[in-house]
């Protein structure tokens, strides 16, 4: 009797593919080598490298879960989309974050990131509807605000005053990737539930409803080859960066 392989799922609707497989295979290579990396370098006395290590934390397990899905069945792509979503997103922000060569630099982009946590605690605490100084989102907030004044007042008067978090596009575009984040867009569709991604679903015989023309394996399968180059683009350029940083 043949053993199954690890993740081999029998009940699957639509088997992996030989290239799903391949490309299984090197995004496994590319986690790999983060943490293989982060075993190696030592983080230094400014923040914007240490939180970039917190966010690739993030697009790397995005990525395990990718390949995860891939393997047990491709009918899960929808998930995986949503999944790469958040990877392209986090790699895109390392790389915004950790782009300009002067570290000061970064530390203002850092800080950027910190006030929008400090507006989101506020929000949060304003939604719930507990303005008492006492509720977890209002002390975030405020312990935030602290954070960042204190580090702001340090900083080189030639660095400037830290900016709002720029708009995601903005970032795309900063970092020369505009055609990222018209692929970004479409990705959102399948975390929003729109009819955009139910399209995924619609035959060849009924284009005029939405569909693509194609059938929804054939769909499914060039949406895949996207979904893993985009997760593992994202997590190896963005990992690549914050090595060369260290």
């Amino acid at each position: 009797m043949t053993t199954p392989k690890p993740n081999q799922n029998e009940t699957a609707i639509m088997t992996p593919t030989s290239s799903v497989t391949e490309a299984c295979t090197y995004l496994e290579s590319v986690t790999r080598g983060f943490w293989q990396a982060q075993e190696k370098c030592q983080l230094g006395e400014f923040e914007a490298p240490v939180e970039c290590a917190l966010i690739l934390k993030l697009v790397v397990k995005h990525t395990e879960s990718v390949i995860q899905l891939a393997r047990t069945d491709l009918a899960l792509l929808p998930s995986a989309l949503v999944l790469a979503r958040a990877a392209l997103e986090g790699g895109i922000n390392v790389l915004w974050v950790l782009q300009p060569e002067d570290p000061f630099e970064r530390e203002a982009r850092w800080l950027s990131l910190l006030a929008n946590m400090e507006n989101k605690a506020t929000q949060f605490s304003r939604d719930y509807g507990e303005q008492s100084e006492n509720d977890h989102y209002s002390q975030l907030a405020c312990r935030t605000r602290d954070f960042r004044v204190g580090v702001s007042s340090k900083m080189p008067q030639r660095v400037g005053k830290p900016q709002a978090l720029p708009k995601l596009w903005k970032r795309f575009n900063d970092l020369d990737r505009k055609g990222g984040y018209v692929f970004y867009k479409q990705l959102c569709q399948y975390t929003h539930g729109t009819m955009f991604a139910t399209g995924l679903y619609r035959r060849k015989r009924c284009p005029e409803g939405g569909g693509s023309g194609q059938s929804t394996s054939e769909v499914i399968g060039e949406s895949a080859k996207r979904s893993f180059h985009c997760a593992g683009a994202s997590c190896q350029v963005s990992t690549a960066r914050w090595v060369w940083i260290r």
